[in-house]
């Protein structure tokens, strides 16, 4: 099956458009409300497509390296993996995310843009991009992963809240309130899967291939271990897992059994069966406390 691209940078927009706070917008989004001849556009899709067409490149140029070709490549053979990934897992339409909306900053830059919030890497929905501080390609290779995981295989939807915002609603398993957008539900449990796809992707790519052969020795010869990312939450979420194993093994062949029920709804945004496991095994309403739980 080959993949199918989506024509702008998220699966789905919920929310009336009549409840658009049009004043906020404006303060946000400055021009990107208005058209060319300067008329008030209502339509929020035409102005997500404004956003993303015209927002995201202008805001890094103090920081953003031109792409080499050694760039391109690598990011190339993320970006493949990524999608060769996510279709094992069902999804078969991806959200356009070309290479001018994936920015290679310098190393240092992302912690000063973000005031000390982000370090290496950050994805947004809303603008259709990720910003990754340019390091090793080893480095870069594993940051670009995870936040393409993000971006481009996990499922991702936008809002109107209640409160007429223009926000993020699902990111995979990163659930936003409809009735304020600062709720989360689910975000370690997003990060976990995250972290376990991005682990996948350094033992089988990155230590097969050439690209990294040269480093990948010279990190042997220093004893030093590689940050495949949110190594943490990959660890709670495996215990997890087991703990599921150890009450349901008569329904299950096998560990990874579980966690594909948990990536699958991670890409694909059909949180049915995940919900069903979690509540099935440990009670209804279950799957609420699970973000306690890998925290």
């Amino acid at each position: 099956m080959s993949e199918k691209f989506l024509n702008s940078h998220y699966e789905k927009l919920v929310g009336s458009e009549n409840d658009m706070d049009y004043m906020e917008l404006e303060t946000r989004l400055h021009d990107c409300i208005y058209s060319d001849n300067g008329t008030l556009i209502t339509d929020p899709e035409v102005i997500l497509e404004k956003v993303y067409r015209e927002v995201g490149a202008s805001k890094y140029k103090k920081y953003e390296l031109k792409k080499t070709p050694e760039d391109l490549e690598l990011i190339a053979l993320v970006k493949n993996t990524v999608i060769e990934y996510a279709k094992q897992y069902g999804k078969d339409e991806f959200v356009n995310i070309t290479d001018e909306h994936i920015h290679l900053l310098k190393e240092g830059s992302l912690e000063k843009i973000s005031g000390g919030r982000l370090l290496q890497g950050s994805h947004s929905s809303f603008f259709g991009e990720v910003k990754i501080d340019r390091r090793s390609d080893i480095e870069t290779a594993i940051t670009t992963f995870h936040e393409l995981w993000h971006r481009l295989a996990s499922y991702n939807a936008l809002q109107i809240t209640k409160e007429g915002m223009l926000q993020n609603y699902r990111t995979g398993l990163h659930i936003f309130s409809r009735q304020n957008a600062e709720d989360k539900l689910l975000g370690p449990v997003d990060e976990a899967l995250t972290g376990y796809m991005t682990k996948r992707f350094f033992n089988e790519v990155i230590q097969n291939d050439e690209m990294f052969k040269e480093e990948l020795e010279l990190l042997n010869e220093s004893g030093k271990t590689v940050d495949t990312s949110r190594q943490k939450e990959v660890k709670r979420f495996l215990e997890f897992v087991d703990l599921i194993f150890s009450k349901d093994e008569s329904r299950f062949t096998n560990k990874k059994e579980i966690i594909d029920i948990f990536i699958k709804a991670q890409v694909t945004g059909n949180i049915l069966p995940f919900v069903r496991l979690i509540d099935s095994t440990f009670g209804k309403g279950a799957t609420r406390k699970l973000a306690n739980f890998l925290n």
